[in-house]
């Protein structure tokens, strides 16, 4: 069998008749497994080689497509996923439903939704499940789970541009000076010291640092004698980097420093090795953003995290060009954001989400031909950048209460005119249906009702059944 005979479908959801019910599930005594391709939408997972927007009001189900999405991509092809979690949604992802999700699943037609997995047995989704590798980065004091990791990054990766924030012209040029010969010191500090027989912690490190900013000791002085005579270039370099600094500019890096330090946002002053190939890596990585405290913690780590991807899928690639075509096995990352008219919004505020705002449209613009891939959740497509939104091929509308936000993203996405009225039925729209545009369906608009989402869903609302409810009754 041919790699094109071989390659994969996601199954989004269940085609739906015309008064908007799901077909298959009408029919008396359906139950998951026993439908035909025909009942599912299924795309050709190459298609999903694509940024990805979508869009729906509060309580449209946005979210369990979105869940259903990267359930689809992991199992269905060998991509990577890396969320971006701003309400922990994706918190329980490693745990799969109880057994009753496929045993009782069945459509309301009168409440019209339901639901509906599509595998004729819980471990058709289980035991794949459970193989793939996953980890969670959380701030949060929590060891119940060994797929759980703090949440922490080198201070290297730390961009310069959000360090800087508010500083004149001529601050902001030291303050690089400083966080590019930050990362030499960060090389120096990367051997085994003999006379410790191991590396040097973070903190022993960091103490090192903040005696260099404050002139109390010359980067020659931190270093063995067999340090210098090895590494004497680097140490040249780093003290002639620093000695173009003000005093004023080094006080400045080390109160930034100790900032981080008593944030708990650091894991070393350097990147972390690169990773050998022939070892598993997680396929899925959920960033516990509500973990983190202070939402400039959350702006740096965000930033942190895109800058690396970006830069080591730029690496991958230029190693890639040196091999032959049939010897690449690169695959894709999709970057996964809900709530994404927060983080890149069209008219950002401060420093850290105009430098976000850069990384995101930079990965819209050119991240294709590095396989990195966007997938975009909203309730407020008019409040997204709109550069960012116009990169966006593949597009899913869920219920929206606006006319005036339709009209709108209508326009930034360039939708055709005689598309739009039809676009317009997400006004009426019930939770789980979605309209389906761009390039995953040929450019047309498809309407389908979602498949169910498999992975538990983290996050939690208020329970009705308790508050609303006369307490004197």
């Amino acid at each position: 069998m041919g790699a094109a005979e071989r390659r994969s479908v996601v199954t989004l959801g269940w085609t739906i008749d015309a008064a908007g019910h799901p077909n298959f599930w009408l029919r008396p005594g359906a139950r998951p497994g026993m439908q035909s391709n025909g009942d599912l939408v299924q795309i050709s997972a190459p298609r999903l080689a694509a940024h990805t927007l979508i869009v729906g009001q509060s309580g449209s189900g946005k979210s369990l497509l979105l869940g259903r999405l990267v359930e689809e991509l992991l199992l269905n092809t060998r991509a990577e996923c890396l969320i971006l979690d701003p309400n922990g949604d994706f918190s329980r992802m490693n745990s799969a439903e109880a057994d009753a999700l496929w045993e009782r699943a069945t459509y309301d037609q009168v409440g019209r939704r339901g639901k509906l997995p599509h595998e004729g047995h819980p471990d058709g989704f289980k035991v794949p499940w459970r193989s793939i590798r996953k980890r969670f980065l959380s701030q949060r004091e929590d060891s119940s789970s060994a797929e759980r990791e703090t949440l922490r990054f080198p201070l290297v990766d730390v961009p310069a541009e959000i360090l800087a924030e508010g500083l004149s012209p001529r601050a902001r040029t030291e303050l690089f000076l400083i966080h590019d010969a930050t990362r030499d010191f960060g090389k120096l500090m990367e051997a085994d010291v003999p006379s410790l027989g191991r590396r040097r912690t973070l903190s022993e490190c960091i103490e090192l640092l903040k005696s260099l900013l404050s002139s109390q000791a010359d980067a020659a002085d931190l270093v063995t004698a067999d340090e210098v005579f090895r590494k004497g270039q680097l140490i040249t370099k780093l003290s002639k980097s620093l000695s173009y600094v003000s005093q004023d500019a080094k006080a400045y890096y080390s109160a930034k420093l100790q900032e981080l330090i008593a944030k708990g946002e650091l894991s070393s002053l350097i990147s972390a090795p690169q990773r050998d190939a022939t070892l598993p890596t997680a396929r899925l990585t959920v960033v516990d953003l509500p973990s983190v405290e202070y939402h400039d913690s959350r702006v740096r780590i965000v930033s942190a995290l895109l800058t690396a991807e970006w830069d080591a899928a730029r690496q991958r690639w230029f190693a890639a060009l040196g091999i032959d075509a049939d010897q690449d096995k690169r695959v894709p990352l999709f970057i996964v954001l809900d709530e994404a008219h927060n983080l890149i919004p069209e008219t950002p505020i401060g420093e850290g989400q105009l430098h976000i705002r850069h990384l995101f449209r930079t990965i819209s613009a050119e991240g294709r031909k590095y396989g990195l891939f966007l997938i975009l959740c909203s309730q407020r497509p008019d409040k997204l950048d709109r550069f960012v939104m116009s990169e966006c091929q593949n597009i899913a509308v869920m219920r929206l209460n606006s006319r005036r936000v339709i009209d709108q993203m209508a326009t930034e996405i360039g939708l055709e005119e005689d598309l739009r009225a039809k676009l317009s039925e997400c006004l009426q729209f019930t939770p789980g249906k979605v309209v389906l545009l761009g390039a995953w369906v040929d450019g047309r608009l498809r309407t389908i009702y979602t498949g169910a989402r498999r992975t538990l869903e983290g996050g939690r609302n208020l329970r009705d059944q308790y508050w609303a409810v006369n307490p004197f009754a």
